[in-house]
């Protein structure tokens, strides 16, 4: 489907239709908007797949079986001021690109109270954003899920900013998944700046397996992990780790702001030295070592806006593309020269070897 299209003020309750129902399902389309909508009791409340140009705004999805908000193959998209609670995630997505998530609230996720009985997933994520690149998470409430607050299971290139992630098992999570010795996906790029999380039972962020190239700073840690968690049997360190952050990655991720020389704040910071973040088997522990003694030093700088949420201009979309474009042309070419060179080499010797 192609053209405007608005859909708004709907009261939907699939409960008779369980698992397999869909509040608002969409899919080819392109520049629709979905506002103002109860989607309750089904599979996922609204579902999007291969869409663009869309914004899904000021919805309420609760009590579904599945996502309140999922999205597969959607690009340059707002997902905007929208209540999710009480589904397994909140907001998903799958290989999604070029998509604002601003000012939603997710709270409660990972419950569901779908047939006789409360069942509880291990796995509920207030916002998760999987296997997805460019991706800008933005002025989000995630409170009270069972796991995270904020899951970014695979991707690229994320700007994490002025969440408030509080109440919950981790507050944000990059937890990569390693198959044998190969990572199953790789995180790089992401910037986990300005943001405040609160009271999250274990870390308030976490970085595990094949994260890299990331930048966390400024952001407000408030008496997260206070019980202490474990770290596992090979770690270099105690058995148990009692920093508010966590990083056990193959690739040393930068805990501050390479300009202004500033980190986060802490409430535990002693004020002396380094705050240490806890660490395993992989790496010895990192630190933060511009630590911030007071939060109320912290300024929360304006991001830019664009039309419909966008993070780039077109013109920005242009270039990017275009660059892509250019290291193809460049670099399989390149690649099939190498190809032919080897190729050619090896008939020289199995030439030479048949003349002796």
């Amino acid at each position: 489907m192609d053209g405007k299209y608005l859909i708004h003020d709907n009261f939907l309750n699939i409960t008779k239709l369980g698992r397999d129902g869909y509040g608002i399902f969409l899919d080819d389309i392109a520049d629709a908007e979905i506002r103002n909508n109860v989607c309750v009791g089904g599979g996922y409340g609204i579902a999007l797949f291969w869409a663009e140009d869309m914004i899904v705004q000021k919805n309420n999805c609760s009590h579904n079986d599945g996502d309140g908000i999922h999205l597969e193959y959607v690009e340059n998209s707002l997902i905007d001021r929208n209540n999710c609670f009480n589904n397994t995630y909140g907001i998903s997505t799958f290989l999604c690109s070029f998509v604002n998530f601003t000012s939603n609230i997710c709270y409660f996720n990972g419950y569901s109270e779908q047939g006789d009985f409360n069942e509880i997933w291990e796995t509920g994520d207030g916002i998760r954003i999987g296997f997805s690149d460019f991706c800008r998470i933005l002025n989000n409430n995630c409170t009270k899920n069972i796991r995270s607050g904020l899951s970014l299971p695979g991707g690229d290139f994320f700007v994490v900013y002025n969440n408030t992630i509080k109440h919950n098992r981790i507050g944000i999570e990059m937890q990569i998944e390693r198959s044998g010795h190969l990572a199953t996906e790789i995180v790089s790029g992401v910037a986990i700046v300005y943001n405040k999380l609160i009271n999250n039972t274990e870390y308030g962020v976490y970085l595990s397996g094949y994260v890299r190239q990331s930048y966390i700073h400024h952001n407000i840690f408030i008496h997260n992990n206070i019980e202490g968690t474990p770290l596992g049997r090979h770690s270099q360190g105690p058995p148990y780790g009692y920093s508010q952050a966590r990083e056990s990655t193959r690739k040393r991720n930068t805990w501050f702001d390479k300009q202004s020389n500033e980190g986060n704040y802490w409430s535990d910071y002693q004020n002396e030295g380094d705050y240490l973040v806890d660490g395993n088997e992989y790496e010895s522990f990192n630190s933060d070592p511009y630590p911030i003694a007071n939060f109320s030093e912290i300024s929360i700088p304006p991001i830019p806006t664009f039309p419909k949420g966008k993070w780039f201009s077109d013109r920005d979309f242009f270039l990017i593309r275009i660059a892509f474009s250019i290291a193809g042309i460049i670099c399989i070419p390149i690649s099939l020269i190498v190809i032919s060179m080897f190729i050619a080499k090896a008939r020289k010797k199995g030439i030479e070897k048949r003349n002796e």
